[in-house]
């Protein structure tokens, strides 16, 4: 999912500032988010309710989570083709949210355009 803000901001009677933001959004169940916290390296301290209340299976619809990374050393192994949905997401959100402080528009989208999320050409390589 992607969500994107505009916002215009004026102080006094300087001339108005336009932000606009994109992010991208991964949305996971409670459950799936343990397992990949877990996959990570992570454990799992509490779950809560986006409110702060005790966070419920079937009702809570937003959960906050507070996890700690285990003290473990990185565990590094060979690519497997079941990793490929995980390396190209990382490839294309790194570089359209971390990468864009540092290049324009038009240079990230030339390094990863929409397409590169399409596993098959992924696959080839």
């Amino acid at each position: 999912m992607t969500s994107y803000d505009y916002h215009i901001l004026q102080k006094k009677a300087e001339e108005p500032t336009k932000i606009n933001n994109k992010f991208s959004l991964q949305i996971y169940s409670a459950k799936d988010l343990r397992k990949m916290l877990a996959r990570c390296g992570f454990k799992i301290l509490e779950q809560y309710d986006i409110d702060g209340s005790k966070f419920l299976t079937k009702k809570s619809l937003s959960i906050l989570t507070i996890a700690q990374k285990s003290a473990n050393k990185m565990k590094l192994r060979k690519y497997r083709p079941q990793d490929i949905n995980e390396l190209v997401n990382i490839y294309y959100h790194t570089i359209h949210n971390i990468n864009i402080r540092d290049y324009s528009k038009e240079q990230i989208n030339a390094w990863a355009p929409e397409s590169c999320l399409e596993l098959e050409g992924w696959k080839k390589k």
